[in-house]
């Protein structure tokens, strides 16, 4: 019989409230990590000012603690070889040369130089949080250095709680994509004559207000049998106890609390007895338990999507062979067997495909 799997939704309790920035649409202005969002965020998204720095004299002059923009434009979040950073061009019309650009071959150092108020929040933290930065960055705001982060594809975040003025404030990058000139770097199949490079900021880039105490992590395990969802958890600050609402998909909310030093575990069959089990999830109908942590106290992250773990696969999903028919190899996800072939079969057999 067809069994589906338990999975967990953390939503956001309500609307977030951020900036509305500058007059002309914000690019990508939706949060990027929705399965993340705190009550306060502010999307920085946008015109920046930025130069190249091919003979690296920026930290000698002292472009990190101006106050002046720099000469020329980029709208972030797009890398800058890119069109719609608006320093680079657009593909030929007649398709008889790859993408042209500004300067196409440039590697090294870049800088970007944003603007923005301090917003109205009532909160004990700032961080600033780059969506990713190819590839070493480092950023100062208002000339105080907050931190710096290699790699490109990751998001990092710095404590701005300090640096963080009340009016105008300047948030300065410094950043060096080096590939070639490094040859133990990891570069992928970007430059050349494979695909146009993307450097510099190239993901979202926003201000978030935190608590004194916040959640850096969160980890959901529920066991589809049982109804028993684990919890780990990691955690920045002083604090004692979690505090969750929990909805579920069939209707009714439940509170559940415990002190972070026990065992951090809840039975979805205790907090709703009236459906006599937990709301399994199946491609035919997702069930979704919502999670909405504690407003104004140190739990104050209004929500986040997590995909539990359980008995089976990362999702949860119960797998296990399901043994053979008509020569096919089949596997059992959601209790049900499912063909499996194809190139990944054969090279997991040691086979060519």
């Amino acid at each position: 019989m067809h069994r589906p799997l338990l999975a967990l939704l953390l939503l956001s309790c309500g609307p977030a409230r951020h900036d509305s920035g500058p007059a002309e649409p914000i690019p990508r202005p939706e949060h990027p990590r929705p399965d993340w969002q705190r009550d306060h965020w502010s999307n920085l998204n946008g015109p920046w000012s930025f130069a190249h720095d091919p003979d690296d004299k920026g930290l000698d002059e002292g472009w990190h603690s101006s106050r002046e923009l720099l000469p020329g434009q980029i709208l972030v979040p797009f890398a800058f070889e890119a069109a719609a950073s608006g320093l680079g061009e657009p593909f030929p019309e007649d398709g008889t040369a790859l993408q042209a650009l500004t300067d196409p071959t440039y590697q090294g150092v870049s800088w970007y130089h944003r603007v923005f108020e301090k917003p109205a929040w009532d909160t004990e933290r700032a961080f600033l949080v780059f969506g990713a930065v190819d590839w070493r960055a480092t950023v100062w705001l208002n000339g105080v250095e907050l931190g710096s982060h290699e790699g490109g594809w990751l998001p990092f975040s710095l404590d701005a709680t300090q640096a963080l003025q009340p009016g105008l404030n300047h948030l300065v990058l410094r950043v060096d994509d080096p590939a070639e000139l490094e040859p133990d770097l990891l570069i992928g199949k970007q430059g050349g004559t494979w695909y146009t490079r993307s450097s510099g900021i190239w993901q979202t880039v926003y201000l978030e207000g935190r608590p004194a105490a916040w959640l850096e992590g969160a980890w959901f395990f529920p066991d589809w049998q049982t109804g028993r969802v684990e919890l780990q958890l990691e955690v920045e600050g002083e604090a004692e106890e979690i505090a969750l609402e929990i909805t579920d998909p069939r209707g009714g909310s439940a509170a559940w609390s415990s002190a972070l030093a026990g065992e951090l575990a809840f039975e979805l069959t205790e907090l709703f007895p009236q459906h006599g089990g937990p709301a399994l999830w199946s491609p035919a109908d997702p069930a979704l338990y919502r999670r909405a942590g504690g407003h104004g106290g140190p739990w104050a992250h209004s929500g986040g999507r997590h995909r539990a773990g359980g008995p089976g696969d990362h999702a949860g999903r119960p797998a296990a062979a399901a043994g053979e028919r008509h020569g096919c190899r089949r596997r059992a996800h959601h209790r049900a067997a499912v063909v499996r072939a194809g190139v990944a079969e054969a090279r997991r057999a040691g086979k060519s495909p």
